[in-house]
């Protein structure tokens, strides 16, 4: 990403936080043959084609689901943090795929790369947010720069965000199932209302017909 598209995207963090807040192999965690940033688009609609060619996450969530959203989250993002949670109550009927960015601050990109490179980055993830959520500042995590491989997915992912318009962390890709027209948003929310944005039907539906 270059400077200004960067910088253009950490100012408008500060104003989408008021409204925003186990590994799978095949979700290109580091270590896997890595294609070049420079190969996304400046800018592009958001779509989970695009994010399954270039984000690198990792897998919460039902993993046989034919259903996928895509959430792009900083590691510092509090509110990124509250989604996380709100997600668990879907984790029987969708894959999500977290995808770590570096926009609030230094610590971001570390503590995105130390969650993806993790053997278990359910559980790193988990402990980190406990850490946010205290006031601690999340995990420690080594410096991304001593890793200049696994620097360059955290930026990729960041770039990949700046190339769908996003305004704000967490950043939401999925498709409704009803219309089959892509689905974004910048910003948490509910479980309830993001199944409803995503046209699943709920079992509390399906027992009141």
């Amino acid at each position: 990403m270059n400077r200004i598209s960067r910088a253009l995207l950490v100012a408008a963090i500060p104003f989408a936080l008021v409204a925003c807040n186990q590994s799978n192999a095949d979700t290109g965690r580091p270590g896997q043959a890595a294609i070049q940033s420079s190969d996304i688009p400046a800018l592009q609609a958001p779509s989970l084609d695009a994010a399954r060619k270039f984000a690198r996450g990792f897998d919460t969530g039902n993993l046989t689901s034919t259903r996928q959203v895509y959430v792009f989250f900083d590691p510092q993002c509090p509110h990124c943090g509250e989604f996380w949670k709100e997600a668990k109550a879907l984790s029987q009927e969708a894959r999500f795929t977290w995808v770590p960015v570096g926009v609030l601050n230094d610590f971001s990109t570390n503590q995105g790369l130390a969650i993806l490179k993790s053997a278990k980055p359910v559980d790193t993830m988990n402990s980190h947010e406990e850490k946010l959520a205290a006031h601690l500042g999340g995990m420690d995590a080594p410096d991304a720069a001593t890793d200049p491989k696994g620097k360059a997915i955290i930026e990729q992912n960041t770039r990949l965000l700046a190339s769908f318009g996003a305004t704000g962390v967490p950043f939401i890709v999925g498709v409704n199932e009803q219309t089959k027209q892509v689905y974004s948003n910048a910003g948490g929310m509910p479980a309830a209302v993001l199944a409803q944005h995503l046209g699943w039907p709920r079992q509390s539906d399906a027992a009141a017909k």
